[in-house]
């Protein structure tokens, strides 16, 4: 029998069972000829139907096998399909198969991703043949989806090729045709222009009209779905639907479905319980949804269409690309921030350069100030810059948000960066922007932000000997940082408590009624507890009784904080640095005149006093000092040389490091202490605290908090502003006199005559508590400047 070219379009609303009707009836015809035993297998070199000459082996499967021809007749490329060959029970099969599949195709519209009948017919050498285009420069899907697994590329392609094949199945399915073959040897993809595939369904060798008879098993196993295995199917769509969700798997996994198994292994479990498809465990949610909705067990559960199979591929590769842009979004935010935050560094840098020049500068000296008023402008300048590019970085980022609003990786990154902008408000004591951060953490993820939000830190205060312990949070009110009401009470057993992000103060109280401080600073989920200078947990040394006076304060060892003060003056850090100090005694308030003058006593008693030890201006004579010795015992506190009378409670000025030391010496023998200027990181810790605070009272300078308000060129008694109390309880910490302080370890690029605080005659700057300044040499003396003690208290038992 010969079969002769055919090609055939269905009409309008003509179903496939017709067309197959029609076509083998009117246009399939039988012509007589010799019958051989069995079909002779081609070879490249052999020619086809007088016409077509093979060239190349294309493929060789179980039922057939396919040559890519020339065809002398139209002078094109063409493919060539023949059957395997075999015993003539074999060959009977396959020319039926070869057969029905020339009219399937012979009668199917004309589509973009099917392959088309060109001719059919029969060669008395091969048997049957099929003559189909040839797609050059094709590969099969399998083959491509080997390769980009091995490559490690993105499957992006890959997909929208998948999608493409889906819609092509649809368009059979709205032929009244099932494919019921589809694995992937029977897709093939070529490269186009625009880098995208082009997708070709081919092998319609088993193709059912869709009907409500039995589907037949047929195919490969891998394809199959298993109520066709078992035997129960109709022909309907959801069996080419279970075929797209084993392509789909195969597309994310790089594997092929029950791949490697034999075929009765594998008709063995899709008859009883078809396993899930083994995918990835990054695979996107979205997708491994839809491989699992279209290989559901029962046909019902399955997507009803393959067109919705294909859209929903395609809407997650929207959303994927959407996400892609968001991140670029991102990403350039990031960049603009690191941009603005070294513009902020240089601001920083330049600006402290240039308050140090201008304290050099007389106010006068107009010349001298014109550079300086110049750089103050560029400085100005500056500053627009920075907050045009923050507000650019926050531009970026809301479009980012309305660029993929329910990408997950797009919601976490901008989570985590409002997250971290509100970490940095609540530890820098900024409630406001704190709440304005919180709101917009709420807006893009309400439900991670009512668990980051509502995430509590904990803390636990264990000591050495009993001591009660009472909690109180820093709050802001009426301009400055102030203790609320207390919120635990209790000892201190080293039991882990839970509280709201902050900065809290814990106040001690040991059994023989010595009264201390520890400040902390909570943060979200992590625990507050001291530690050693190693980093190791311990507890806190409470100290014996009679060991602290009453004129001292106790400060427990632990880190403290430097910098992170951009305004401060001086060679103060501008990052944040963590100093650890061990546990020492400060005095509670400035020395005043009155123990200047018993010190003087103190010191003439040892043999100690010289009359260069007088607290006089420098250059000045001594008996012009308001400070003078007494036959009658005691120094005598007058008037200085201009006629200024001093108090007796004035924190003592004038004070240089030789005098400083010899009186600390001469009072520490006489009273029993071992007295000694504080170290640069004691002085830092005793005043700020742990919360980074700028000011004891908070971050705002206020003149009438200490002895800034004055206005005039002598100071006020010691501890006249009680405002003016660091948090360990130092009085007079920034608003009065500077006090000397020695060089430590953290701070080795100091000399010897270093000095911390501030002072009513230098202004807010130099009352910041990172500020520091140091005088000329150890026997300068300034009138800003005074003394406080200090004790070592030995490492934390």
């Amino acid at each position: 029998m010969a079969i002769y070219g055919v090609y055939s379009v269905p009409t309008q609303g003509e179903t496939a069972d017709l067309v197959l009707e029609r076509t083998s009836s009117v246009e399939l015809v039988a012509c007589p000829g010799p019958r051989r035993a069995a079909w002779e297998l081609p070879e490249v070199g052999d020619r086809v139907g007088s016409r077509y000459l093979l060239t190349e082996l294309l493929g060789d499967g179980g039922q057939g096998i396919v040559f890519a021809a020339f065809d002398e007749g139209l002078h094109r490329e063409v493919a060539v399909k023949l059957p395997r060959g075999g015993r003539p029970v074999d060959e009977e099969r396959r020319q039926a198969r070869l057969l029905r599949e020339a009219r399937i195709t012979a009668g199917l519209r004309p589509s973009r991703a099917l392959v088309l009948l060109l001719d059919a017919g029969e060669d008395l050498r091969f048997g049957p043949y099929l003559v189909l285009p040839h797609i050059a420069h094709a590969s099969t899907l399998a083959e491509a989806v080997a390769d980009a697994h091995a490559a490690g590329r993105p499957l992006t392609a890959l997909l929208r090729a998948f999608a493409d094949l889906a819609d092509a199945v649809a368009g059979l399915h709205e032929q009244g045709l099932v494919h019921a073959d589809l694995h992937a040897k029977n897709v093939l993809l070529r490269t186009s222009v625009d880098d995208r595939y082009e997708v070709f369904l081919i092998d319609l060798g088993v193709a059912q009209p869709i009907s409500a008879t039995p589907a037949m098993g047929v195919g490969a196993p891998s394809a199959l779905a298993p109520e066709v295995v078992r035997g129960t199917a109709l022909c309907a769509p959801s069996i080419d639907i279970y075929g797209l969700g084993t392509l789909l798997s195969q597309v994310l996994s790089g594997e092929q479905y029950l791949g490697g198994l034999r075929l009765d292994s594998c008709l063995g479990l899709l008859r009883a319980a078809p396993p899930p498809a083994g995918l990835p465990a990054d695979c996107p949610a979205a997708l491994v949804e839809l491989v699992r909705a279209c290989m559901a067990v029962e046909a019902e559960d399955r997507p009803p269409t393959a067109r919705l199979v294909a859209e929903r591929v395609r809407a997650h590769l929207r959303a994927q690309a959407a996400e892609a842009e968001a991140l670029a979004l991102l990403a350039a935010a990031t960049e603009i921030e690191a941009r603005a935050a070294a513009l902020q560094l240089e601001h920083d840098q330049r600006r402290g350069a240039q308050r140090t020049a201008r304290g050099k500068v007389p106010p006068t000296d107009v010349e001298a100030l014109r550079p300086l008023l110049l750089e103050d402008d560029r400085l100005h300048e500056l500053v627009d810059e920075i907050n045009g590019l923050r507000l650019e970085a926050e531009g970026l980022e809301r479009a980012a948000q309305l660029r993929a609003p329910d990408a997950p990786a797009v919601r976490a990154a901008c989570f985590d960066r409002l997250a971290a902008r509100h970490a940095a408000c609540e530890a820098a004591g900024a409630p406001r922007q704190a709440a304005r951060y919180a709101e917009q953490l709420r807006g893009v993820d309400a439900g991670r932000a009512v668990v980051h939000l509502a995430r509590p830190g904990f803390f636990a205060l264990p000591v050495d000997s009993p001591a009660s312990v009472r909690v109180r949070a820093y709050a802001q009110r009426e301009g400055r940082l102030q203790l609320g009401p207390v919120l635990w009470e209790g000892t201190g057993d080293g039991l882990e408590r839970p509280l709201p992000p902050g900065s809290y103060c814990a106040e001690l109280e040991a059994e023989h009624g010595l009264r201390f401080s520890y400040p902390f600073v909570v943060e979200r989920g992590v625990l507050v507890r001291p530690t050693d200078a190693r980093g190791a947990p311990t507890a806190i040394c409470v100290p014996r009784a009679g060991e602290v006076h009453d004129d001292e304060i106790y400060v427990p060892a632990g880190i403290t904080m430097d910098g992170g003060d951009p305004e401060a003056i001086g060679s103060a850090r501008r990052d944040v640095a963590a100093l650890w100090c061990d546990n020492f005694v400060i005095a509670r308030q400035l020395v005043t005149f009155a123990q200047i003058a018993a010190w003087l006593g103190e010191a003439r008693d040892l043999g100690m006093y010289t009359d260069a030890l007088l607290p006089a201006p420098r250059g000045s004579a001594p008996e012009r000092s308001a400070l003078k010795p007494s036959e009658r015992g005691p120094f005598e506190i007058g008037a200085d040389h201009d006629g200024d009378q001093y108090d007796p409670e004035w924190p003592a000025l004038l004070i240089d490091r030789v005098t400083a030391l010899i009186l600390l010496a001469a009072h520490g023998a006489c009273s029993g202490r071992s007295m000694r200027l504080p170290r640069a990181t004691e002085w830092l810790r005793a005043a700020r605290g742990a919360d980074l605070r700028c000011y004891p009272w908070g971050n705002t300078f206020d003149p009438s908090f200490s002895m800034n308000r004055t206005g005039g060129k002598l100071p006020g008694a010691a501890g006249r502003h009680p405002v003016d109390t660091s948090p360990f309880g130092m009085a007079d910490t920034c608003g009065c006199v500077a006090v000397l302080v020695d060089a430590d370890e953290n701070f080795p690029d100091q000399d010897l005559t270093m000095t911390r605080g501030g002072g009513w005659v230098l202004g807010a700057s130099a009352a910041r508590l990172t500020s520091r300044l140091s005088l000329a040499g150890p026997q300068s003396r300034s009138v800003g400047v005074g003394l406080r003690w200090a004790r070592s208290l030995g490492p934390s038992r």
